[in-house]
């Protein structure tokens, strides 16, 4: 059983009037009063509309089109709730404007701010050396940066076993 292509009360579109002009118009919209149904004698599916005229008659449901509903509004938080769906860490924004992951399932509110939790950068490590005189190429100093912020950490000097 082929399913039908449209609904009782759907809005139809009329894309072809058939060549006969009274009683459909390309373009206008009409409502579907029956689903539409396969009809076996002519092999084609039928739709039962009410015409201008307010008499209602049947016509070929390929002389139609559904008309496009728009989209409903999507969500503020849509993008990050589908992240969050997926596993992705949520933070928002707490009363005193900082980041926090929440202790709870987020509530999306539309008045709260959110975004996927930030990955926090690794600290850099670089090794050098520093020397007075001959050079041996060892290094016996390493200074640590916040990976976040750039700023220099740490300074530890290096024994010579650590070299």
């Amino acid at each position: 059983m082929q399913k039908p292509t449209f609904k009782k009360g759907d809005v139809l579109v009329c894309i072809d009037n058939g060549g006969v002009g009274g009683y459909l118009t390309v373009g206008k919209e009409y409502t579907a009063i029956k689903e539409s149904k396969h009809n076996p004698s002519l092999g084609l599916e039928s739709v039962e509309i009410n015409f201008d005229n307010g008499c209602a008659g049947t016509c070929f449901a390929s002389r139609f089109k559904l008309k496009e509903q728009p989209n409903p509004k999507r969500h503020k938080h849509a993008d990050l709730i589908h992240a969050w769906a997926e596993g992705a860490e949520i933070e928002f924004k707490n009363v005193y404007g900082d980041w926090a992951i929440p202790n709870w399932t987020p509530s999306w509110s539309n008045d709260t701010e959110y975004r996927i939790k930030l990955a926090i950068p690794d600290d850099i490590v670089l090794t050098g050396r520093v020397y007075l005189g001959k050079e041996d190429g060892k290094p016996n100093v390493q200074y640590t940066f916040d990976g976040t912020t750039s700023e220099l950490k740490d300074v530890k000097l290096l024994a010579s076993e650590d070299c």
